[in-house]
This record gives structure tokens, C-alpha cells and sequence, in this order.
């Protein structure tokens, strides 16, 4: 009996990578909030915590191609 050949696998949506890329900006978010105890801080480095977020999702979609 031979096994049948698994289906070809689906190209990525906008949607999920838009999804993967908000889950990883949040992620980053809640980690540098959490070890940055003052807001004075944390709001001076939330751009880089936002663009490092993006970066990470975008890792992340790319991986799960």
C-alpha cells in the first residue's frame, strides 16, 4: 500500500503575516516592559522595542513558510 503524497503546502496570506508580525510586537513589547521598570524609559525606547517587533514577526512568518 503506498502512502499518498502530502498536499503542496499553501503560501502564507497577508493576513497571517500581518497577524505573525503583530504577535511578535507584542510580544517584544510586553518582555521590554517588563524588564524596564520606569515609563520615562520605556517610552523613550519604544520605537526601537516597535521596530525590533516587526523585524521579529517578520522572522518568525518567513520560518513558517
Amino acid at each position: 500500500m503506498t502512502q499518498a503524497a502530502a498536499p503542496p503546502k499553501k503560501p502564507m496570506s497577508p493576513r497571517s503575516l500581518i497577524g505573525w508580525v503583530l504577535l511578535a510586537a507584542v510580544l517584544v513589547f510586553v518582555t521590554v516592559y517588563a524588564v524596564i521598570p520606569g515609563w520615562d524609559i520605556l517610552v523613550a525606547v519604544m520605537p526601537t522595542v516597535i521596530v525590533q517587533g516587526l523585524i521579529l514577526g517578520f522572522v518568525i512568518a518567513i520560518i513558517a513558510l
